[in-house]
């Protein structure tokens, strides 16, 4: 496949992963996001070997970042830790919620048996504070478009939040949609990640445009 390229220096390259592929290698014998990208690399000159910085989850597309060296895979961990680095999505659910616009928080507990994550109270064992801001967008006959920045970064944490508040994700059977999507992914797209970049000091916006999906390409031709 080919890979759409969004940022490339060398620091640091962001890929626009699409549906269905996992960001790093897994149990499966299919092709992560890593590898393609490593070869990638090779096969324009780049010698370097790259370490994933984040992680979507396979059902979920947008940006992915990856260090290209050992010095940029330590910075960049710790922006993320110090919460310098910002992630944006927009998500498509089937339900508006009841405020336009809000901050959601709560505890969470990933069951790693089933890999799900669940809300639950503070004083659960390994529960984390879950944080994120949502702003209701758009909207159509049947769906709501909504922009999500992340807090805090917790498994599942976006997926999890809005099914608690009755906006399940389209095609999101894991947490409660009612159908699955013909291609097994969850409207669901990281398409902004920003942050001023350690080593040029230069302020850097990443953008993945939206996937080929008829509901996806409602939405971003009212977002124009």
């Amino acid at each position: 496949m080919e890979l759409e390229i969004l940022f490339n220096d060398e620091y640091l390259i962001a890929v626009n992963k699409p549906t269905g592929i996992s960001s790093q290698p897994d149990s499966t014998a299919e092709l992560s996001l890593l590898e393609l990208t490593q070869n990638h690399l090779q096969n324009i000159g780049e010698n370097c070997t790259i370490q994933v910085l984040h992680r979507i989850d396979k059902p979920v597309s947008g940006v992915v970042l990856f260090a290209k060296t050992e010095q940029s895979l330590a910075t960049f961990n710790e922006m993320f830790r110090e919460r310098k680095i910002s992630k944006r999505y927009l998500t498509v659910v089937n339900n508006a919620p009841s405020e336009n616009k809000g901050i959601l928080r709560n505890y969470m507990v990933h069951n790693t048996k089933n890999n799900k994550s669940y809300i639950t109270t503070e004083d659960k064992p390994n529960a984390k504070e879950a944080v994120l801001e949502y702003e209701a967008l758009l909207s159509s006959e049947k769906y709501f478009l909504l922009q999500i920045k992340l807090i805090t970064g917790r498994h599942h944490q976006i997926r999890v939040q809005l099914a608690n508040i009755g906006c399940h994700i389209k095609g999101d059977l894991k947490y409660g949609a009612k159908r699955s999507n013909s291609n097994g992914g969850i409207l669901l797209h990281s398409y902004l990640t920003s942050f001023t970049h350690p080593f040029t000091n230069q302020d850097i916006e990443i953008k993945a445009p939206l996937p080929s999906d008829d509901i996806w390409w409602f939405f971003k031709e009212k977002l124009q």
